[in-house]
């Protein structure tokens, strides 16, 4: 099942585990300090974004993945 989830802040120790899988493993190879970065300053910036929207895919009360995303202004990436 995918949800959109407006507030992630509950979520916050679930994300940050399934960013770890996915982006610590190759061809990422990111460190635990990538991972604390999108944990400490990455995600709160991002939802403090106009627009901030995340989907979340469960497996029964299991969150196995995620995706997220803001309506971006000039000078952020991704715009």
């Amino acid at each position: 099942m995918v949800e959109l989830v407006g507030d992630v802040r509950p979520l916050r120790d679930d994300l940050v585990e399934i960013y770890r899988d996915a982006f610590c493993a190759p061809p990422y190879e990111e460190t635990e300090a990538d991972v604390a970065q999108f944990r400490d300053e990455k995600l709160p910036e991002h939802l403090g974004r106009d627009g901030f929207r995340c989907a979340v895919a469960r497996d029964g009360d299991r969150i196995v993945g995620f995706a997220c995303g803001y309506t971006g202004a000039r000078g952020q990436p991704w715009t």
